[in-house]
């Protein structure tokens, strides 16, 4: 549904009032259905891998990156409110195998830039081949005009900022081993990196591969990221947050705070983790704290799948999903093990995307589960887990939408429609030497829940001309990573609601995580009393903005300009009606038509009262004239 500007506002404020009339106590937790939207988005399934998302061309639509020509090409496909329109291969490394995309503005001409990794033809698997990092720059992403980072990384790099400036850098390690910082902010020389050391405690221990580093608050620092670490220390993984505090002549100067190991395992395992999963990080329990979500496996076959998560305030995990959750009809599933290979060209690490499936506040899961069969034949499904007030976690499994998708090996969550419920998109690849195929799950969620989608851009504006500029016109900025954004608001029942969320907080192994953020608000129609926009900043210069009195089913667009003047930013809101606003303005039109019909049968009755009166008083004898 196509979204209204701010205008709207004050026509919520006169209906909201009756939305409590029309808010009925459904089932809030019955689970939407999906069905295959894939023609209607793309006409066909789409071959090629999702890569990344990311508004391209600045027009307030998700674009999808896909990794195409068997790991040698990308692609990006634009979206549009009236359709779809199909992108072309803008860059391609015929020589090498593409193993991710990120997008992002890494030279602050506030246009879209596109980092992607690369690793030798015909090792792309191989984890001791080193990495390659190259940025192409938009809008044009001509191969003349790329800069190569490095040759020599370890591993996929996180793109963060290192310098709170709003434009994105890169931290990743050498083949030595050593941590860098890639900044572009020469104004002399707009396309070359410098590279900057991470020294200090802990700085030496080795990545783990594949590593799952973000840039993310878990200290809850004032609404300002940190920098989270996946190492190794001898062969126990282990997690660090590094903070970042304000050096000499102003420079930042990253310090290592605290680290954590993992959840011990259950008492029923033998020995250590087989297999650990990439790190998530969301509002498990909606508690307005970002918490560390964790899939692990006991065994080498993953029959014993497990997820954990650790809060921001106390250091112990809570287990949130054990094996006998994944039983359905006596058989076992579980998570596909890291060691099986799903793909000849990508690494598809054992990963939770998240996303509130069903707007009830606590964010859910999707991932793929493996049942486990004798031979060579697997079943594999795109599984929802489901979030219980962040206690436990509880499959959802398809009953619908997926008769198409026979072997899938991605899942992530897209708002493909635009309408704030998030969707599911699918790489479906049966065989390995089957071509990934893409697809689309459409969200049939039947309850009017409510939603607040927030988009913090970085501020920087488009200078250029009608020829460069995206859609020519001026911008302020593209994907952003870092930005923390947290509400409180008084519930349906009068108690305090809030959660928090973090906007493009990772970026290597297929995060596929969305340029902006939804955050569910249940069966709340009420406005959000404080919604809490933080950028990156430095220990104890917070840069951020609170909002008041935000709509529900609306989208904010924060755009934190001059950026050391928070009480100035600006922002953009743009609503889109769900079910109850429309069915409110249907019951306040039928009301207005009622009241009209009996004010006119009133006004009827009294003018025929009217005339009766004066015929009878034309009949009377008037005394007073004898």
């Amino acid at each position: 549904m196509k979204s209204f500007r701010t205008d709207l506002g004050r026509i919520w404020v006169f209906i909201l009032p009756f939305l409590s009339l029309i808010t009925c106590d459904s089932d809030i937790d019955s689970y939407s259905s999906f069905s295959d939207v894939t023609n209607k988005i793309f006409g066909r399934p789409k071959n090629g891998t999702i890569a990344a998302f990311g508004d391209f061309n600045s027009d307030q639509y998700v674009d999808i990156f896909f990794i195409v020509n068997e790991g040698h090409g990308v692609e990006i496909f634009l979206m549009h409110i009236d359709g779809t329109q199909a992108g072309k291969a803008n860059i391609e490394r015929p020589k090498e195998a593409i193993t991710s995309v990120v997008p992002g503005d890494f030279n602050g001409d506030s246009l879209m830039d596109v980092l992607i990794t690369t690793r030798p033809d015909g090792k792309a698997l191989d984890k001791s081949a080193p990495t390659s990092a190259y940025v192409y720059w938009g809008p044009a992403l001509s191969e003349d005009l790329s800069t190569k980072v490095s040759s020599n990384m370890i591993d996929q790099p996180l793109v963060m900022d290192y310098n709170a400036d709003m434009i994105p850098d890169i931290f990743g390690a050498e083949m030595d081993n050593k941590r860098y910082f890639w900044i572009c902010n020469n104004m002399t020389s707009p396309y070359a990196f410098t590279k900057i050391p991470l020294e200090g405690e802990h700085s030496t221990h080795p990545f783990r591969i594949p590593n799952s580093n973000a840039f993310v608050d878990m200290l809850g620092s004032g609404y300002a990221a940190d920098l989270f670490v996946t190492s190794m220390v001898g062969e126990h993984p282990e997690f660090e947050v590094w903070l970042m505090q304000e050096g000499p002549e102003a420079e930042p100067a990253w310090t290592f705070r605290k680290n954590f190991t993992l959840p011990e395992v259950p008492d029923n395992v033998k020995g250590p983790w087989a297999h650990v999963g990439q790190s998530t990080f969301v509002d498990i329990d909606a508690d307005g704290q970002l918490d560390h979500i964790l899939p692990l496996c006991a065994d080498e076959e993953c029959l014993g799948s497990y997820v954990y998560s650790m809060t921001a305030k106390e250091d112990d995990w809570k287990e949130l999903l054990k094996p006998s959750d994944l039983e359905l009809n006596t058989k076992v599933w579980g998570f596909v093990p890291p060691s099986q290979k799903l793909s000849n060209t990508l690494d598809i690490p054992l990963t939770l995307r998240a996303g509130d499936v069903n707007l009830d506040n606590y964010p859910d899961f999707v991932c793929i589960l493996q049942e486990h069969l004798e031979g060579p034949n697997v079943n594999r499904a795109v599984v929802v887990l489901r979030n219980y007030a962040g206690k436990i976690l509880e499959p959802a499994w398809p009953t619908d939408g997926t008769a198409n998708i026979k072997g899938p090996v991605m899942a992530a969550f897209i708002d493909a429609t635009n309408t704030g419920l998030l969707d599911v998109i699918v790489v479906n690849q049966p065989n390995l030497n089957d071509k990934p195929e893409t697809h689309i799950l459409g969200n049939q969620f039947s309850i009017d829940a409510y939603f607040v989608t927030v988009q913090v851009l970085s501020g920087l504006v488009c200078t250029g001309d009608a020829t460069t500029c995206p859609n020519g016109k001026y911008t302020y900025g593209v994907n952003q990573p870092g930005p923390q954004i947290h509400y409180d608001t008084t519930s349906s029942n009068g108690g305090r609601q809030k959660s928090m969320a973090a906007q493009l907080c990772q970026s290597s192994y297929f995060s596929l995580q969305l340029p902006h953020v939804v955050m569910g608000l249940g069966q709340n129609p009420n406005f959000v009393d404080y919604l809490t926009v933080g950028v990156p900043s430095t220990v104890g210069t917070p840069r951020q903005r609170q909002f008041t009195a935000v709509i529900p089913n609306s989208q904010l667009i924060v755009i934190p300009k001059p950026l050391d003047k928070p009480q100035d930013w600006t922002s953009k809101l743009l609503i889109t009606p769900g079910q109850s606003v429309v069915l409110t303005g249907a019951i306040l039109i039928g009301t207005c038509i009622f009241i009209a019909i009996v004010a006119a049968v009133l006004q009827f009755l009294e003018k025929r009262e009217d005339e009766i009166q004066k015929r009878q008083e034309s009949h009377r004898f008037h005394f007073d004239a004898m």
